[in-house]
């Protein structure tokens, strides 16, 4: 036998390795296929991984070369039967405590907790792949709320993303994964941020101008204003020019990826003269 590998064949019935068509033994003509493997070290003590029950040869083959790789860049990862609950809880968690802030931390073990544990936590470690965690995310995306009916929202999916990404990350440099099962999952997409600026109505606009008629009349400054300060038929009409101002820049700006932002024509109209009537009633020319 190589010493780096080989592939076998045994028979399904009696599991005798097979050489022809059929099984010597039970006469069977079922069979799988399966490698052995060096793992250990060159130079050091012999260390033989097996593992069977493929289909076809060519099954074998590649999970025998992709062992192989995993020795030859020191990645090889020993198989045992720890849970993702054991990894995270037991190990993960204890670990990176004294690493990172307390509210990540507390972060963290929120998502474990609540969402991953629950779901997913009896799988082994080293058998979840990126399939796995696509479908925890798209049921914690259509049922994952603890309090109430309804999914969670895109962006905490991707928490929990990001959460169970730097587990699997530590969980290769520590040896224990050979790859991560999150580079191979696909996190939601993030919620657009809406830039939408909200201005106001015609019928907006003619409740406000009709609210504050009392304090647009020329002359008129109340009680409270003392030399030196504006009155308040000035402050409107500052501020009904702020707003006018607002409006025609929102009417010209165009937000990436979307159609210009265009308010109502009339409300835009009675502003700018509410503005330029009131500018005028409180700074007549000589």
């Amino acid at each position: 036998m190589s010493r780096r590998g080989m592939i076998r064949k045994r028979c399904s019935s009696c599991g005798r390795r097979v050489t022809e068509r059929r099984c010597p033994g039970c006469g069977s003509d079922r069979y799988s296929w399966g490698y052995v493997v060096d793992v250990g070290a060159v130079g050091g003590k012999r260390k033989q991984r097996t593992k069977s029950g493929f289909k076809t040869k060519a099954e074998a083959v590649a999970a025998l070369a992709e062992v192989q790789a995993a020795v030859a860049r020191g990645q090889h990862v020993e198989p045992d039967k720890v849970t993702l609950t054991q990894f995270l809880e037991s190990e993960w968690l204890p670990a990176i405590e004294t690493t990172i802030r307390p509210s990540t931390l507390a972060s963290y073990r929120l998502h474990v907790e609540r969402y991953i544990v629950p779901r997913i936590g009896e799988a082994r470690l080293q058998q979840i792949g990126g399939s796995d965690l696509n479908a925890l995310y798209a049921e914690l995306l259509a049922s994952g709320r603890v309090r109430g009916a309804g999914g969670l929202s895109p962006t905490t999916v991707r928490r929990v993303h990001a959460t169970l990404h730097r587990a699997f990350r530590d969980a290769v440099r520590w040896g224990r994964l050979s790859r991560s099962p999150a580079d191979a999952a696909d996190a939601p997409r993030a919620e657009p941020r809406s830039s939408k600026l909200r201005t106001w109505s015609a019928e907006e606009l003619r409740q406000f101008l009709h609210q504050t008629a009392d304090d647009r009349a020329p002359g008129r400054a109340g009680p409270q204003h003392g030399r030196g300060s504006p009155s308040s038929s000035e402050a409107t009409a500052r501020g009904a020019h702020r707003v006018g101002s607002r409006v025609e820049r929102h009417r010209i700006r165009v937000h990436a990826g979307r159609r210009p932002a265009d308010p109502s024509g009339s409300a835009h109209e009675a502003l700018r003269s509410a503005s330029e009537t009131i500018r005028a009633a409180t700074h007549p020319t000589a």
